[in-house]
């Protein structure tokens, strides 16, 4: 069960398997998982199926899924467990975009993993909870979340996640300018392709820069 896990997770990800390869082996760890009545996995195999349904979005397998997640840690009496489905629900609500949702599920979570030490997850947390200011476009507010999250990634110690979260910024910034202003958006596409390549993850950052020159109206080369 818990190698179907792995096997599920981010090393076949990183080696390029296709979609199915994880989802599958996902969904056999579960099938073990509820014959065990082992709660604490199911939360985990619950939410990693709701990250990857939202990701083909699949929204309202996601939302299932992650509901089902965040009740099987409630019941598993484990906080880790309530963690993973709490963080499974956060990104189905991210995707649909429902704000008032994902403010409620973030409420709870990101106290959680701060009272557990989670600095996996709490970056995460911080950073996608910035969207909430993106959709009040409160860039400036959103700015500093993503800020706080990249601080809290650093102090984390995962370098491979990087360019996602110096990439956003710049995003945030596309909102309308006053004249003469920059909206910043080219330097921080830059940066995360420079941060990309150092962790030889460059397709996210280059897709950032090129984004973010469009932005600034400068079409061309990102770093």
């Amino acid at each position: 069960m818990l190698a179907l896990r792995e096997l599920g997770g981010d090393v076949p990800v990183s080696r390029g398997m296709p979609i199915s390869f994880y989802a599958t082996n996902l969904e056999s760890g579960l099938r073990i998982a509820e014959s065990l009545g082992d709660r604490a996995s199911e939360a985990n195999m619950l939410s990693r199926l709701a990250v990857i349904a939202a990701n083909r979005m699949h929204l309202d397998v996601a939302v299932d899924y992650g509901r089902r997640a965040v009740s099987a840690g409630r019941a598993a009496a484990d906080d880790q467990a309530l963690a993973a489905g709490l963080d499974g629900l956060k990104i189905a609500y991210l995707s649909l975009g429902d704000t008032g949702a994902l403010a409620d599920v973030l409420t709870e979570l990101k106290p959680l993993l701060r009272r557990l030490g989670d600095l996996f997850l709490l970056p995460w947390a911080e950073f996608e909870g910035a969207f909430l200011s993106v959709a009040r476009a409160d860039w400036d507010q959103a700015v500093a979340a993503i800020g706080a999250a990249t601080e809290l990634n650093r102090q984390a110690g995962y370098p491979h996640q990087k360019a996602w979260y110096v990439a956003q910024p710049g995003l945030a910034g596309t909102a309308p300018r006053p004249p003469g202003r920059s909206h910043g958006a080219g330097p921080a596409g830059g940066r995360a392709v420079r941060a990309a390549r150092a962790r030889l993850v460059a397709g996210c950052g280059l897709h950032h820069a090129g984004r973010h020159r469009i932005a600034d109206g400068r079409p061309g080369r990102g770093d």
